[in-house]
């Protein structure tokens, strides 16, 4: 749910400049006071994650199935039908 929240809540689905530094500062807030596991990339993998699988459904069933680590490497996969 963070990169959805990121998307919806913080940057209000818009992709301007300022989103790369709103991300950074996220960022370092998150992992000062929960740690390791928020960096600017997982923050970023975690928006694309949210745009490319929004039904929450699907994700509920992947996340049983596949490690983030899975999700990670299947991210780039620019083919929708091959990520899939």
């Amino acid at each position: 749910h963070i990169g959805k929240r990121i998307n919806d809540d913080i940057l209000q689905n818009k992709r301007a400049e300022y989103g790369k530094e709103v991300v950074a500062s996220l960022s370092r807030q998150l992992t000062a006071e929960y740690g390791k596991g928020f960096t600017n990339t997982n923050l970023v993998r975690m928006r694309q994650f949210a745009e490319l699988f929004p039904d929450i459904e699907i994700v509920a069933s992947l996340t049983q199935q596949l490690t983030w680590t899975h999700m990670v490497e299947i991210l780039p996969i620019k083919n929708q039908l091959k990520r899939d």
